[in-house]
């Protein structure tokens, strides 16, 4: 065997070993971050509960029509719409009859200051499909907190894995969001 040949087989088992390595970080790194977030919504979700159980919590009425954004599995355009106006009018226009407080934006703002290459519009940020109203007496333990500190593993997964996320991983987080908190928003989503 040649000194070269030897010299990449070493090479090549030393970057299957970092790979292996790497992939099993990344897993275990993923696992845990769905852990935490499991965490996060549990916590809050308890909070909600015994709020209700002290009379502090809005009763969310389960009956109530609940929206369904139209989200397509993917595409930019399955998420984001095109607004035309300020993006609380927008909401209100769609939602008259909501009482929210607060207008959320369910692919957050922040996305287009961390990540301009994406190239997500103020107006596909403010239109309406992503928009979710939220009643001020929920919005300090959800909005502020549990969608708050999801958000915030979502931008620590990614800067620890130096990625950038496509436009389909935030739809697809927001998603999740919408799945763990939709019911309390105003109108329910999901």
């Amino acid at each position: 065997m040649s000194q070269y040949k030897k010299l990449a087989d070493d090479v090549l088992d030393a970057l299957d070993r970092v790979g292996d390595r790497m992939s099993r970080s990344l897993r275990d790194r993923s696992e845990a971050q769905r852990r935490k977030l499991l965490e996060i919504v549990e916590e809050t979700r308890m909070r909600d509960r015994q709020m209700s159980q002290n009379g502090g919590a809005p009763d969310v009425d389960v009956d109530a029509d609940v929206i369904d954004p139209g989200f397509g599995a993917t595409g930019r355009g399955d998420w984001f719409g095109d607004a035309d106006q300020r993006y609380r009018d927008e909401f209100f226009d769609e939602y008259p009859e909501s009482e929210a407080a607060v207008v959320h934006h369910a692919i957050e703002q922040n996305v287009m200051r961390r990540y301009p290459s994406l190239n997500i519009t103020r107006s596909e940020m403010d239109s309406v499909q992503n928009l979710r109203g939220i009643p001020a007496e929920i919005n300090s333990r959800v909005h502020l907190s549990g969608i708050r500190r999801m958000w915030n593993e979502f931008y620590r997964h990614h800067a620890d894995s130096g990625t950038v996320p496509t436009v389909d991983d935030l739809a697809e987080y927001a998603r999740l969001v919408d799945d763990a908190f939709g019911d309390l928003f105003d109108p329910p989503v999901r």
